[in-house]
């Protein structure tokens, strides 16, 4: 069944949507992955560079031919690039100066014809004195079908779940949002972390991890297809959580090549934030050459469709786009050296991003890490009190929402954006069986306020907090504690305390400065402490692991830089 599986995917996928799975694929092969790019022109033909186990650079350039073949007139169209890949050399930090190995890839077949003119070409950079490791060598369907099953067909469990799993995630409308529950629970089955492996050695944890990357690679193949890069990030987040929990739960550090197929995934975060913020600048020019005008209504750019049908998603999709903007942004000054933003991905960055172009709506307490986000990143250039205004709104929002508006709630972050608005739907048009979220939340009670209120002590808001603090003393603030930090990274666990803090009428400020200010987590795990920018991506996805301790030590992090 894999096989025919493998070779399904292989036959309807792009070289975009093959690029994951080939990275993990030559970390298992003994690569050390240097770069992968999509996004800029200058990388002269070379979508990955790696270092192999011999130490010499590798380039490759990737195509795709699904179900299909290299003809010789479409080998005619990439001799160019064929050429910068031979020729150009490797410019990046890290990489060996000696001659690189240069690589096409392709998930088709390769003509007869082609081969011959590869020939040809390999015989001619010979006769002009090039280096041995500078002849072109093809990589093909059939190797990368057999090197896939090598990978996974002995990290899969045998029970046919991750088959049945990865069959759902074929036959998925791309258009969706992620299901992240069916990702997490085959991380978790892959990487043995609700059924602990007998074995502990560091060869069987390293193949484990590359064939749950394997699994998501092949998973998200019609997210790819169409384009749903929120759902691409979703599916790839609930990878590196898993990842995350195995080297907790077995106390295996990642570090050196265990931690590659972690750092591939990571790298394929950002190149998907990337195509992201690419084709919101292409929408903006487009909208800017249609209206004749520079300046142009941006919460145009987050509507698709009838603006009467389409108008209660798009002000979430606006935040949930302008969050991952936001880390992108904050990626960008903790860690320059990390991305190389083109000046043009930089101005469409600081125009999309822009505070103040849009009001958000808190549709439920799972959107509050996205308005954080968005918030820190605003705080990087605005050094004025605005920021923390927003805060402060979030937070009388809640109350308002919690204890004085009809509904007496705000819908808890363990309920998606998808059940909120059907409940909302189902609350006006009187459909009873839509709202579920009424019934699983309890009135005046907040999973997000105290997390809140301890940003507010650290931008040091006395008289603000001094208003509304009678008000935070009405409510129940409630979070919930994994009893192990790998369990932190489950999408989903039984296992923990339902932690419920009710706030004394009086309380001494330094009392509550010296709470806001513990930044000790003890509940997370150590990675995503070595990774703050890597937590608030997970906690954007996995807005129930937002518990205080996790958000103080973020504020401290990045809104403190």
């Amino acid at each position: 069944m894999i096989e025919r599986l493998i070779e399904h995917w292989l036959d309807s996928i792009g070289e975009r949507g093959y690029q994951p799975a080939f990275c993990q694929i030559l970390i298992g092969k003994g690569h050390t992955i240097i770069h992968s790019t999509r996004h800029s022109p200058i990388e002269f033909g070379k979508d990955v560079i790696s270092i192999d186990p011999e130490g010499i650079p590798c380039a490759f350039q990737l195509k795709a031919h699904p179900g299909s073949r290299l003809s010789l007139s479409q080998f005619r169209e990439i001799k160019l690039q064929l050429t910068e890949l031979v020729e150009q050399t490797i410019l990046y930090p890290g990489i060996p100066e000696n001659p690189h190995k240069c690589y096409l890839v392709t998930n088709g077949y390769i003509e007869e014809e082609v081969m011959l003119a590869i020939k040809g070409f390999n015989e001619e950079l010979e006769r002009r004195g090039f280096h041995q490791n500078q002849r072109i060598e093809v990589w093909q369907r059939g190797q990368l079908l057999n090197w896939t099953k090598e990978h996974v067909g002995n990290y899969w469990p045998n029970d046919f779940s991750v088959h049945e799993k990865l069959i759902q995630m074929l036959n998925i409308d791309g258009r969706c949002p992620p299901d992240l529950e069916l990702f997490s629970e085959a991380v978790d089955r892959i990487l043995c972390l609700s059924e602990k492996r007998t074995s502990d050695k560091k060869t069987e944890f390293a193949q484990s991890v590359i064939s749950a990357g394997i699994f998501v690679a092949l998973s998200i193949r019609n997210y790819v297809k169409e384009e749903n890069h929120i759902a691409i990030i979703g599916a790839l987040m609930s990878y590196i959580a898993g990842c995350i929990a195995a080297s907790e739960r077995y106390g295996i550090e990642l570090k050196g090549n265990l931690e590659q197929p972690l750092l591939a995934a990571r790298k394929e975060v950002f190149l998907t934030i990337l195509d992201l913020l690419n084709e919101v600048g292409q929408n903006l020019r487009n909208l800017e050459e249609t209206s004749g005008k520079k300046t142009v209504d941006l919460n145009r750019l987050f509507l698709q469709g009838n603006p009467i049908v389409d108008h209660l998603l798009w002000n979430s999709r606006a935040l949930k786009t302008i969050s991952l903007f936001s880390i992108l942004n904050i990626e960008a000054n903790m860690s320059p050296e990390r991305l190389n933003l083109s000046s043009e991905q930089e101005k469409v960055l600081e125009r999309i991003a822009v505070p103040g172009k849009t009001r958000f709506e808190i549709w439920g307490e799972g959107a509050i890490p996205q308005l954080l986000a968005w918030c820190w990143s605003w705080r990087i250039s605005d050094p004025t009190p605005d920021p923390d205004v927003i805060i402060v709104g979030i937070l009388k929002d809640i109350i308002h929402q919690s204890l004085k508006s009809d509904r007496g709630f705000v819908p808890t972050p363990y309920h998606s954006l998808e059940e909120c608005l059907s409940s909302m739907v189902g609350k006006i048009s009187g459909t009873s069986t839509l709202n579920n979220v009424a019934e699983e939340t309890q009135k005046h009670s907040s999973y997000f306020a105290e997390a809140l209120l301890h940003c507010v002590v650290r931008a040091n808001l006395k008289t603000t907090l001094k208003l509304i603090w009678p008000e935070l003393t009405r409510l129940s603030h409630k979070s919930f504690i994994p009893s192990a930090p790998w369990e932190y990274c489950l999408w989903r666990t039984d296992n923990g305390e339902n932690v419920v803090n009710q706030f004394r009428h009086r309380k001494e400020w330094s009392e509550l400065k010296r709470e806001a200010y513990d930044i000790e987590t003890p509940n997370v795990p150590t990675y995503f402490r070595n990774d703050a920018v890597l937590l608030m991506i997970f906690l954007i996805y996995y807005p129930h692991r937002a518990i205080p301790e996790a958000v103080r030590f973020l504020h401290s992090r990045i809104y403190e830089m």
